[in-house]
C-alpha cells in the first residue's frame, strides 16, 4: 500500500466520523446515546482499530522508503 493510499483511507475514515446526515426529528437511543453519537463513537473506534493496523503492518515499509528517498 503506498502512502498516498494510506492517506486516503485515514482521510476518508476522519470524514465519515462526523454524522453529517443525521437531521431525525425524533431522536433514537441505541445503548443510552443518541443515533448519531452511537455513529459517531463507532466510526472513531474503526478509525482506531485501522490505524492501529495500519501503523502495525507498513510502519518499517513506509520508513525505509523514506531513507532511501
Amino acid at each position: 500500500m503506498t502512502k498516498s493510499r494510506i492517506y486516503i483511507v485515514i482521510s476518508l475514515l476522519l470524514f465519515l466520523s462526523v454524522p453529517w446526515f443525521f437531521t431525525d426529528p425524533i431522536p433514537t437511543e441505541i445503548y443510552g446515546l443518541p443515533s448519531w453519537g452511537f455513529y459517531s463513537l463507532s466510526v472513531t473506534i474503526l478509525f482506531a482499530i485501522v490505524t492501529a493496523f495500519l501503523i502495525n503492518r507498513y510502519w518499517e515499509k513506509l520508513s525505509d522508503e523514506d531513507i532511501d528517498e
